[in-house]
């Protein structure tokens, strides 16, 4: 850039935009973590407690997640509710070998559903 030029702008992002995210955010802990605290999940995004409880509600909802009550804890206040994916929603995995062909179903909480291998004809 020039000296007489400035840099173009970023444009912002939208209020849908930083809510798909933080539904991606949110899900992606959820994914990579399994069972965690709701609280852990504010904790870890920086989201606040609402943000968080709206977008965990939301999830759940679309049925890719479950909350559980946990055990009653010794702290001040209610216990954190444990968020958890949900087994509805599965990915299919394919790998092809050289003798066989391996075909998978993954839950969305990591739960292999099914696996099956079939070898090849000679």
């Amino acid at each position: 850039m020039t000296a007489d030029k400035p840099a173009p702008a970023h444009k912002g992002q939208s209020g849908e935009s930083v809510r798909q995210h933080n539904l991606s955010t949110v899900l992606r802990l959820v994914h990579l973590q399994g069972t965690i605290l709701r609280s852990k999940i504010t904790a870890t995004t920086g989201l606040n407690r609402s943000t968080v409880s709206d977008l965990v509600s939301e999830l759940s909802e679309l049925g890719l997640l479950v909350e559980k009550e946990t055990a009653a804890s010794t702290g001040v206040g209610r216990p954190s509710l444990a968020v958890t994916a949900t087994d509805n929603i599965v990915a299919f995995s394919v790998n092809p070998e050289i003798d066989a062909t391996t075909v998978s179903a993954v839950a969305l909480s990591g739960r292999v559903v099914t696996k099956e291998r079939r070898l090849m004809r000679s």
